[in-house]
């Protein structure tokens, strides 16, 4: 079994969510439904750029960036003992 790198995985997912889980190929699902929400998400809010500048929306971006890439680096972390 390949060992993937969990710091990797947490810099992946932190940059693009759900990006983290495909590479650590665990909670692939997850992973491809995060993706495509973002996805989603971004071509949504194209046309607003009001959005990036509303406090809420940039605690909880951050909020979940670091959320997901703390998910997939502990599962990785786990995975290896």
């Amino acid at each position: 079994m390949e060992k993937k790198n969990p710091t990797l995985a947490a810099i992946l997912n932190f940059i693009i969510p759900g990006l983290g889980y495909l590479y650590a190929k665990k909670r692939e699902t997850f992973g491809w439904i995060v993706l495509v929400s973002m996805i989603l998400y971004t071509v949504y809010s194209y046309d607003k750029p009001y959005l990036l500048y509303q406090p809420m929306f940039i605690a909880s971006s951050l909020l979940l960036s670091f959320a997901f890439a703390y998910d997939v680096y502990r599962e990785l972390r786990s995975r290896k003992k």
